[in-house]
Order: structure tokens, then sequence, then C-alpha cells
């Protein structure tokens, strides 16, 4: 049953996607459509039970390398081989780094770090990722006067971080007994796929945001596929607390996301943990309320930004408005006009809500949300297909695997697609185009021609992982580790959130690459989830 669901789900999506895609609104499907609809929930099926079949016979064949060593967890064990790891790691990020450097500094961080250094900070963006990088970068330009250098250093630092959390992740699949070639080939992929290198080198808060969420999520699915680790190592539960604390820090609606998911974990969890995850999650939000208070009061930061949460509705608004601004009354546009002028809602955009949204004050809406619901509920009756082409517009890219990223095409540096800004901002500067590693990396990020190439496009969008991830989720629950599908639920929920974002920006969503080893896992070998506590206590008991 969960597979004709998946199917039916995926097809409607994707259909709605295309519409969307190609014509920029909503409209009642053909004969065609339809018949298109259904056919490709037919082969979604098929394939989804073509591609479990083969899962099963490859993982049969590599299964035969299984073998339980009781020690193979232990430290003196794993140092031979994680040492070759972090330093492949390493290497392989350190040669981009050397030929994009000082780094992929971009994403407003330029502006941060010139509020910063004007002490005139605001929680715009998240305080603590500005406070933590312009300090640094800073402090080696006080010491060398060279913010090229200050840049590489904090870049070169998460690196270093990335490595060592990859590293930490390839001994988790020791532990699970995953044969050595396919972490070998999970190692590649976090080493060498380009979507993953961008965000391991740039200074976006985002890819803070990623590294604590997946270090969070691998302990999740520690605590639901071997919960006896958790006896073993209690350290595991100060690991959940620190990076949900700091997730939460790194990214504005974090706490949103991880108020949702706390139900979900101690549903899941043992009941002999349930306690403790609770005290847990309650200290990681008290930490976060209290980190990010003393870094308000102690950077003396504007509070602003309010207007972000609104980011779609503004966006569904400004849709009606621009195509049915007779159905405005007197009332409803001195309304609007207390929000912006009535200038700046014409400045409404299909796939982007920056423009608009920018100048929003966003108080006047927390002041009276009655007023601005009156409005929005007023204009949502009257235009209800409005606002979905309005909502769908902004995130579909998201989802879509046959997306191209062309929001923010012909502003700025992107020129044929906006997938990377692979540039380095002010203070900072580099040669753009000058060896071939930024060249490639330039073609990846604003070139239409990596996007276009039959099937193998696919891999760089994220709404093909997340879908591959869905169905690995699926699969895995099939063959009897719900543990393991249950562990992404956080991931899911985020990405949900992102569907309110202002724009398809892949740096919303880039944490569904780095998960990917973990899925491709999950499928060859479910039974390395499935059974991976039993085989512990087994092996305690031994003991």
């Amino acid at each position: 049953m969960s597979k004709v669901i998946f199917s039916v789900v995926f097809s409607f999506c994707i259909s709605i996607a295309r519409q969307i895609d190609r014509e920029g609104a909503l409209h009642v499907p053909g004969a065609g459509e339809i018949l298109s609809f259904v056919v490709m929930a037919a082969l979604c099926y098929v394939a989804f039970a073509i591609i479990g079949r083969l899962a099963d016979r490859i993982g049969s064949k590599l299964s035969a390398n299984i073998s339980l060593i009781e020690d193979e967890g232990r430290l003196e064990a794993l140092a031979p081989r994680i040492i070759p790891v972090f330093l492949f790691l390493v290497v392989a990020y350190g040669l981009v780094l050397w030929g994009v450097y000082p780094g992929f500094f971009t994403y407003d961080a330029g502006t941060e770090i010139s509020l910063f250094t004007k002490n005139a900070n605001t929680t715009w963006h998240p305080l603590f990722h500005t406070y933590t990088m312009c300090s640094l970068i800073n402090s080696v330009h006080d010491l060398t006067g060279n913010y090229n250098l200050g840049i590489f250093s904090y870049i070169a630092l998460q690196m270093v971080l990335f490595a060592g959390a990859f590293t930490y992740m390839y001994c988790e699949l020791i532990r699970y007994r995953i044969p050595k070639a396919v972490r070998i080939i999970c190692l590649g992929f976090l080493g060498l796929f380009p979507p993953v290198v961008m965000y391991v080198l740039c200074s976006a808060t985002d890819s803070a945001f990623i590294l604590c969420v997946m270090m969070y999520t691998l302990q999740v699915l520690a605590l639901l596929c071997t919960p006896e680790i958790f006896r073993k190592e209690p350290v595991r539960f100060l690991l959940m607390g620190l990076f949900a604390t700091l997730f939460m820090l790194y990214r504005k609606n974090g706490i949103y996301d991880f108020v949702v998911f706390i139900p979900f974990l101690i549903c899941f969890a043992q009941k002999e943990y349930r306690r403790k995850l609770i005290m847990i999650s309650l200290t990681s939000l008290v930490l976060f309320f209290a980190v990010n208070s003393a870094l308000i009061n102690g950077l003396d930061a504007e509070k602003n930004g309010q207007q972000e949460a609104f980011a779609v509705p503004l966006q569904q608004l400004g849709r009606v408005y621009n195509y049915y601004p007779e159905d405005f009354s007197e009332e409803d546009l001195e309304y609007l006009t207390s929000l912006q002028s009535l200038d700046r809602w014409q400045l409404y955009s299909d796939k982007v809500a920056d423009d608009l949204k920018e100048q929003v004050d966003g108080k006047v809406i927390l002041e009276d949300p009655g007023a601005f619901m009156s409005v929005y509920l007023k204009m949502f009756i009257k235009h209800p297909k409005a606002y979905f082409d309005a909502w769908l517009l902004t995130g579909y890219e998201m989802w879509y695997p046959g997306a191209i990223f062309d929001c923010f095409v012909g502003s700025g540096l992107y020129e044929q697609v906006s997938y990377f800004a692979w540039v380095t901002d002010m203070p900072g500067w580099r040669d753009l185009g000058g060896n071939y590693i930024d060249i490639a990396y330039r073609a990846i990020s604003v070139k239409m021609w990596p996007h276009k190439i039959p099937i193998l496009h696919y891999i760089w969008t994220p709404g093909f992982w997340l879908w591959f991830s869905i169905a690995a989720c699926i699969y895995v629950s099939r063959k009897g580790s719900r543990g393991f599908a249950r562990s992404f639920t956080l991931i899911f929920i985020i990405y949900l959130s992102m569907l309110l974002a202002p724009a398809s920006f892949v740096r919303y969503v880039a944490y569904i690459f780095f998960t990917a080893p973990l899925m491709v896992c999950g499928i060859l070998f479910p039974q390395c989830f499935a059974a991976a506590s039993a085989d512990e206590e087994a092996v305690r008991k031994a003991a």
C-alpha cells in the first residue's frame, strides 16, 4: 500500500510542478495531462518494485562481507581506518579551497561583517553565526591586515569540522557493519560531489546549520536503531543537546522545526530514554534562548526582519494586487500602504518575494495581526487560485527533480541559473576564473549546460534527493527498520518548513545532499539497521 501511496503522491506533485514550471499558474488538467499522471504513477510503482528487487540482490551479494567484530567500535581498532578517511576529506576539500581561495564568502556574509565591524548588528541574520564568523575574521585581520586570510581561516576551520563530522559518520557506518566498498563510495560522494563541497567551503550560516543537523540526525539514528549504544555511551545524550542548541542558533526558524520534532522524538524513543530526552530537549531550548538573548543584548542588536515569517502571505497578497487591483477597497489599500508604499507592492515577482517584502514593516503586522488577516482572508476568498499559484511558484523548485534554479537570473552574478553564489564578497576578493577549479564551480553555479545534461542533471537538484530519500525510508520501513525511517523525521520537517521560504534557493535545503549516503546504506543493507540493536544486546550479554 505504501508503494501505491508514494507513486500517486509523487506523480501528482510532479504533474503540479510541471504545470507551474511551464505556465506559471495552475489550470484544470486536460485529458492528456490526466493520462500522463496515470502513466507516471504506474511507471513509478513498477520502478519502485524493480529498484527494490535490484537493491535486494546487490545488498545480498555485498552482505556476504558483513561480519560481527566485537571490537570494531573500539578506538584502537578504528584509528587505523579513520585517519586516512579524515586526511582524504581534508585533501579533497583543501584542493578546491586552494582553487577558490579564500573560499565562498557569500550569501550576505559581506553585509554581516560590515554591520558587525560598525557595531550596527541586527537580528536579520542569526547572531550566533555573525558573532562567531566575524570575530574570527576580524581577529585574523587585526593580526595580519589581510581580510582574505581571515576569511580563509574561518572557512578552513569549517572545512576541518566537516571532515571530522564525515569521519564520524564513517565510524558509525562501520558500527552498523556496512561493507567497506560501500563506505568508500559514500566517502567519495561526500568528498567529491560538488554540491556538498560547495557548502563545506561556504561561509553561509546554512553550512554550519547543515553540519549541526547532520550530527544531530546521526545521534537520532543511533537512538532509534541501536538504543543500547546510549547505555554504553551516555555522552551521546549530551551530543544531542549540543547539536540541537547549535542548529537552532544557526537558523532563525530552527527553533520551530525542533519544537515540532520533539513530540515525534519522545514517541519514537524507548520508554527508558524518554525522560532524559525531554530534559535534554528542554535544556537545549533554554540554552538557545539564553545564548540568543545574550547576543542580542551584548551586541546591542536591533530587532528586525519580522516580515520574513510572512514572506509567502505577502507574496500572495502581492500577486492578487498586481493581477486584480480593482478588488481592493479603499480600506484595503490604506492597510497595504501602512505596510509599504503601493509602488513597492508592484515589485511582485513570480519566483522571488525578496523585493516585495524587503521594505515591509513587520512590526505593523505583529501589532495588529487581525487587520492583516482581515485583508488576507478577504483576498483569499476572492482569489484562492492566485494564492496557490503564488505559494507554489516560490517553492516548487525545491521539490521538483526537473527544476532549473533561475529565480535570481539577471541579478548580479547569476548568468543563466542561480544554483550557487560561487564568488567572494567584499571585504574579501579573488580572481574569478583564474584556474580550472574555479571555472568548473562557476559553470555548475551559474551556467546552464551542466543542468541540461540528460538524466545526469537530476543529481544537482535537491528535489531528486528528496524523493529518493522518501522512497528509501519507505523501502527500509517495509524491510523491518522503522527506526531508520523515523530517524529522518527532523530532516523532512525542516524541508516542509522551507516551503514557506521567500524563494527557491538550493542552500535552504542543501542538507538533503548530506544525508544521501545514509539513504543508500539503508536501501542496500536494511538488515544492518533493523538488527543492529539485537546484535548489540547479544554482544553485551556475551561480554
